[in-house]
Parts: structure tokens; C-alpha cells; sequence
């Protein structure tokens, strides 16, 4: 979980995402809140970063199905600071495992050809 909302905090953790997942990832697609305002010195070398249009939610459609998606465990109004870190993980869990069609029905974590962490 972020410590906060501001652009050095959520740097600090995408620094630690490209460390552990960098040799697979290709493209960031962030919108334009303060908080992405660095990432692209983040992600320097690492992945291409896009910026979405305003108010353009369908070029984050990725983002967007997600967001219904973890709405179905945490509905909206509920303050995700409520949530511990078991909850998260609970809701991490039930997505990863969750069959997609467009893998051809299997889950996130049989879908990937690549190893996740490092060697």
C-alpha cells in the first residue's frame, strides 16, 4: 500500500515495482493527478509512460474494468483506510485468480509466459 497521494510517495513505490518487475513491464498509462507528475524519471529506461486525456476514461479501460472489479469486495463510499493489509491482499488474491476471457479463460497467474520475480 501507498503511504500517501503525493508524487514522492508514489514514486517511492514505483521505483520498488520496476526493481522487482521492470524486465517485464513495456508501458504506464497514468492520468494527470499530481501524483504521476515525476513518475517519468521513474520509469526512465524502464517502460514508455503515457498520459490519459481528461475525463477520457475508455483510454484506461484496463484501469477502469479493475476498478468495477475491486468495487464488487469495497464499495464505494467505504474509505480504502479502513482496509487492512490482509483485506487487500484478500481482494489481490480473489483478481488473480480470477479466469479472463481475453487469456483464453485462465487466470492471471497460469496466463503469464514470463517469470514474475527476478532470478
Amino acid at each position: 500500500m501507498i503511504d500517501g497521494r503525493d508524487a514522492d510517495s508514489v514514486n517511492y513505490e514505483l521505483a520498488k515495482i520496476c526493481q522487482e518487475y521492470g524486465h517485464i513491464m513495456k508501458s504506464v498509462t497514468a492520468d494527470n493527478g499530481a501524483e504521476f507528475a515525476a513518475a517519468g524519471t521513474v520509469l526512465d529506461g524502464v517502460a514508455d509512460l503515457y498520459y490519459a486525456h481528461p475525463y477520457r476514461s475508455s483510454e484506461r479501460g484496463t484501469n477502469e474494468a479493475h476498478n468495477r472489479m475491486i468495487r464488487r469486495d469495497v464499495p464505494k463510499g467505504l474509505s480504502m483506510d479502513t482496509l487492512g493489509p490482509s483485506d487487500i491482499q484478500a481482494v489481490e488474491a480473489k483478481l488473480n485468480n480470477l479466469p479472463r476471457r481475453q487469456s483464453g479463460y485462465q487466470t492471471q497467474k497460469s496466463f503469464s509466459p514470463l517469470p514474475l520475480a527476478k532470478d
